[in-house]
């Protein structure tokens, strides 16, 4: 039985919100876009969520310690934002999966949107789209994305989408196509088609503009945590992390 607890800090008042999902996967691309998000719309630490089976890791971020996957919202623009600093382990992609989509159904949530990247050998500016009923196949055509008919899709945006279609709830996942570890540009695409989606307008110039430092940001970050699993596993005495 999973231990993956959401834990709120803090209620606030939301109508029918958009849920905008992002972790680490290929190019990075879910992490990107939705950390530079964050900062651009300014949105309020609502909460997080953990597990005992997570790695026991804390990011700091303007001198306050946080729990790396996080949850923010804005009452003003009707939105919840969860997303990840650190890799899920497998073993708990599905129950994670199942804990976001049972908060999304607390939380009344009218769609839920992943953003994600796809690996290709030459990038192109096309943009792919998966969605959890036909029904949203006119926000695709609408805004110019290719709907994925046949392939497959890992990590939480993969099993996310399928849990929606299972469950009858909106789904989409928007994929930008990469062949980087870490890719800005492409995180910066996924951001202007979301806006056009959800009506929702972000500035992406700083992020394009300034790809190699946020790129930096972003992997520090990471490392950092990767790091630090990597020593506490080595630890013979965890009480002296």
């Amino acid at each position: 039985m999973s231990d993956i607890i959401v834990r709120e800090i803090e209620k606030i008042k939301l109508k029918k919100p958009i849920l905008i999902e992002g972790f680490p996967g290929i190019g990075m691309i879910g992490t990107i876009a939705c950390s530079y998000m964050n900062d651009k719309l300014g949105l309020k630490l609502i909460g997080c969520i953990t597990s005992d089976s997570f790695p026991p890791i804390a990011s700091v971020h303007d001198y306050k310690p946080v729990y790396p996957i996080r949850i923010y919202a804005s009452e003003e623009h009707d939105l919840i934002l969860i997303y990840s600093e650190m890799i899920i382990p497998m073993e708990e992609v599905q129950p994670l999966t199942r804990k976001i989509l049972e908060y999304a159904h607390e939380k009344d949530v009218e769609m839920i949107v992943s953003l994600a990247g796809i690996q290709v050998e030459t990038p192109t500016d096309k943009l792919y789209g998966i969605i959890s009923n036909k029904e949203l196949m006119i926000k695709l055509t609408e805004n110019q994305i290719e709907a994925i008919k046949e392939g497959s899709i890992q990590g939480v945006s993969g099993t996310l989408v399928a849990e929606c279609s299972l469950n009858e709830m909106h789904a989409i996942n928007l994929l930008a196509q990469t062949n980087m570890p870490l890719d800005p540009r492409g995180a910066a695409m996924l951001i202007e088609k979301l806006g056009k989606i959800i009506n929702l307008q972000v500035d992406t110039s700083e992020l394009i503009k300034e790809a190699t430092t946020f790129e930096k940001k972003i992997k520090d970050n990471m490392n950092q945590i990767q790091e630090n699993t990597k020593s506490y596993e080595k630890l013979d005495n965890p009480m002296y992390a």
